[in-house]
C-alpha cells in the first residue's frame, strides 16, 4: 500500500498566499490531483487553528479527515538568529501528532516572543537546533524537516543561511531530523550525492501559495496515509517516488473554487 502526500503548503493566513486557500477548496483540489495526505499548514495561526479544529474529524486510527481527504497537523516556522557571528535564516516544516501538542507548541512560540496572529508562517528568534530540542521536549513524536534546503534566503544550505551541512545547522539534534525537502530548484537525484544531507530521507512537496500549485511536487510513501506511517516513512526512507516541478500535467478536470469574501 502506498499514499501520495503534499506536506508543505499554506493557508489564506500566510503572507503572499491566495485568499482561496480554505479547507473546502484544499479538499476539492486534493481530490482532483490525487493527493491522499495533506499538511494542514499554518497551525500556529489562531484563526486557522480554530477552523482546523472545527472541521477536521478524528478517525478510529488516530488520523484527521475532512470530506474524505486525510490531513496531518503541519506548519512552517522561520528561525532567524545568529550563529558563529553570522545571521541565519532557516525555514523548518514542523509536524505534530495531536491538537493538544499543537497548542503546546503555540504556547512555546509565544513564550519565545513569536507573534502568531499575523503571518501563518511565524518567525522565532532561536536556532534551528534549539527549536528541534524544544519541540521534542513537548512531545517526542513531533517531526521536523528543513524546508527547501537550497533556497538562498531561507534554505538550510542556501547562500544566505551559509550552513555547509545538516550537522552544522542542527548539532546534536541532527540525528532527530529524519528528512530534508528538496525545494522546487532541486530534485532527489541532485541531492543524493551531497554529503551535507547524507543518510537523510529526501522528499519533495509543493510549497503551494495558491490552489493550482498544490501537488506541483509530491512524495509517494509506502504505508497508509496518516501521521504514524508518515513518521515511519521519513525515518526509514520509505519513499517510493517523487513528482517533480514542470512535469507535464495530466488531462484532468480541475474543480471550481469556492470564493472567499
Amino acid at each position: 500500500m502506498v499514499f501520495t502526500a503534499d506536506l508543505h503548503l499554506h493557508s489564506r493566513y500566510a503572507y503572499a498566499c491566495s485568499k482561496d486557500l480554505i479547507l473546502t477548496n484544499m479538499v476539492l483540489w486534493a481530490k482532483a490531483k490525487g493527493i491522499e495526505l495533506l499538511s494542514t499548514a499554518d497551525f500556529t495561526h489562531p484563526a486557522w487553528l480554530s477552523e482546523l479544529e472545527g472541521n477536521l474529524v478524528p478517525t478510529e486510527d488516530d488520523g484527521l479527515v475532512c470530506d474524505g481527504v486525510r490531513f496531518v497537523l503541519g506548519s512552517e516556522i522561520s528561525c532567524v538568529y545568529k550563529q558563529g557571528l553570522r545571521s541565519r535564516r532557516v525555514h523548518l516544516l514542523v509536524y505534530a501528532p495531536t491538537f493538544k501538542v499543537v497548542h503546546q507548541i503555540r504556547q512555546e512560540l509565544e513564550n519565545l516572543g513569536s507573534k502568531l496572529n499575523g503571518d501563518g508562517r511565524p518567525t522565532v528568534g532561536v536556532s534551528a537546533r534549539d527549536l528541534v530540542a524544544r519541540l521534542l521536549e513537548i512531545d517526542d513524536e513531533c517531526m521536523v524537516v528543513p524546508a527547501h534546503v537550497w533556497t538562498p534566503w531561507y534554505g538550510m544550505l542556501g547562500s544566505k543561511s551559509e550552513f555547509d551541512s545538516l550537522d552544522e545547522c542542527f548539532g546534536d539534534m541532527a540525528p532527530y531530523v529524519q528528512a530534508v525537502e528538496t525545494g522546487l530548484s532541486s530534485d532527489p537525484t541532485m541531492n543524493l550525492g551531497v554529503s551535507a544531507v547524507a543518510g537523510k530521507t529526501i522528499v519533495s512537496f509543493s510549497d503551494a501559495h495558491s490552489l493550482p500549485n498544490m501537488g506541483r511536487e509530491l512524495t509517494v510513501f509506502e504505508g497508509k496515509p496518516g501521521y504514524y506511517d508518515l513518521a515511519d516513512g521519513l525515518k526509514k526512507n520509505k519513499v517510493v517516488q517523487t513528482v517533480e516541478f514542470f512535469l507535464k500535467p495530466a488531462n484532468i478536470i480541475l474543480p471550481a473554487t469556492v470564493s472567499v469574501e
